[in-house]
């Protein structure tokens, strides 16, 4: 008698375990896809806060290397390094527009030599951002 008292409680306790398992796993599904999901509503309201500070007018006179000297290239970059640095949040301040089915930059706020040029092709680009 008591050994299948013990072997019950040992099943019990293991499908308990196992049930415990299936549901801190289904949870952690569901809390990381909600999180996800927060912070990609955060980012696109960001960015479309952000963009009211680009005028439209602006950014259309600028369309390859030759408008990095050219005024409205300058002004938009140092708002895009401004806005860059007034949010701790923000580590990358850029501006594409889509040519051709090609994502371009127009405004890079990057500070290295590495900064990209008005015209150069966004290659990491994913066709769903435009």
């Amino acid at each position: 008698m008591r050994g299948r008292i013990a072997t019950l409680f040992t099943s019990h306790f293991i499908l308990a375990l196992v049930t415990l398992g299936f549901c801190s796993a289904l949870l952690f599904v569901h809390t990381t896809a909600t999180v996800k999901e927060q912070l990609r509503d955060r980012l696109r309201a960001t960015a479309a806060l952000l963009a009211q500070e680009f005028p439209p007018n602006d950014l259309d006179a600028i369309h390859g290397p030759e408008s990095v000297t050219e005024e409205p290239h300058q002004r938009l970059l140092r708002k895009a390094r401004e806005l860059k640095h007034a949010d701790a949040d923000l580590h990358f301040v850029y501006i594409c527009r889509l040519e051709k089915g090609r994502a371009l930059f127009v405004i890079d706020s990057d500070e290295t030599e590495g900064q990209t040029k008005p015209g150069d092709m966004y290659e990491e680009a994913q066709p769903a951002a435009f």
